[in-house]
């Protein structure tokens, strides 16, 4: 499976700056076939076409916002066999494998292959070689969808994804989910700063960073239990600065992002039975308030 916890993809980004795990939420518009358009069509399997529609299009946005970045992926078979739920079916190890090979073997791509083994930090990586991302018939991630296969992510104490038994719970977060999801595809969405603009390609730049507008599915992610996590993620506009957050439109309205103060200890002493009587509760004697 083409997927990394978030540990070994900050691992992954200190040691070879701007590169990436393989994105598994992006899914292409029905009517978008690379494999075709680029004459490809005998090289591969029926089941393997849609893993390499997937790669190739995923290969060529990452080239967009830069065409040295690489992106790495797992030849474990091992990997695969597990967390069937967050990724796509065509995802398996024998077709991403295969579709691999013959797109190096015809150069498409170039290969970076790492010795497996069970200690290992990095995995092999790989990346359009000059021009190809213009051959491939995606001019703008408008084209493109970026919806999570699953919405509802549960990991473990080392970060990885893991299975999860289905409940009434489960069924209703995902519904919620959904519907948010559906709100807000329906919405404008749009930066009104001076900083940052869209290039050719529909992506949202600033003068060191690039964004996605097209990421607007949101999902759940639990840590270890049902009890902890559950934090919402997925959004583009979450990974904006704070104070870029504020120019950020919504159908052409202004939005506020109210910064409750003292939040946490107020619940805690709600919960506690305790009034708090508008003091300050970081400012406690014998400590600094930055402690």
């Amino acid at each position: 499976m083409i997927e990394f916890s978030m540990e070994e993809i900050e691992e992954l980004e200190s040691e070879y700056p701007g590169d990436s795990a393989f994105d598994l939420d992006m899914r292409l518009s029905p009517h978008l076939n690379p494999v075709e358009e680029l004459g490809l069509g005998p090289a591969f399997k029926s089941p393997q076409r849609e893993a390499a529609n997937i790669i190739l299009t995923h290969l060529a946005f990452v080239g967009w916002s830069d065409p040295h970045r690489w992106t790495f992926f797992s030849r474990d078979r091992n990997v695969y066999s597990q967390n069937k739920r967050y990724r796509s079916p065509a995802l398996s190890c024998t077709h991403v494998i295969i579709v691999i090979d013959v797109l190096k073997g015809i150069g498409l791509i170039e290969e970076e292959r790492a010795a497996p083994r069970p200690d290992g930090k990095y995995r092999s990586r790989m990346r359009l070689l000059d021009g190809v991302d213009d051959m491939i018939p995606v001019s703008s991630i408008v084209a493109l969808r970026f919806i999570p296969a699953e919405l509802v992510k549960r990991k473990d104490d080392k970060k990885r994804l893991v299975n999860y038994k289905e409940t009434s719970r489960t069924r209703r977060m995902r519904r919620e989910l959904v519907e948010h999801n559906e709100a807000v595809s329906q919405s404008k969405l749009f930066l009104n700063s001076p900083d940052w603009h869209l290039d050719d390609r529909g992506l949202l730049r600033s003068m060191d960073r690039v964004l996605n507008p097209a990421k607007l599915s949101l999902y759940r992610n639990f840590n270890t239990s049902w009890r902890h996590g559950g934090r919402v993620y997925g959004g583009f506009w979450q990974r904006l600065p704070r104070v870029e957050r504020t120019c950020l439109r919504i159908d052409d309205e202004e939005t506020v992002e109210p910064d409750f103060e003292y939040l946490h200890p107020q619940m805690m002493a709600t919960m506690a039975g305790i009034d708090l009587q508008n003091e300050d509760p970081y400012r406690i004697d014998g400590f600094s308030r930055k402690l």
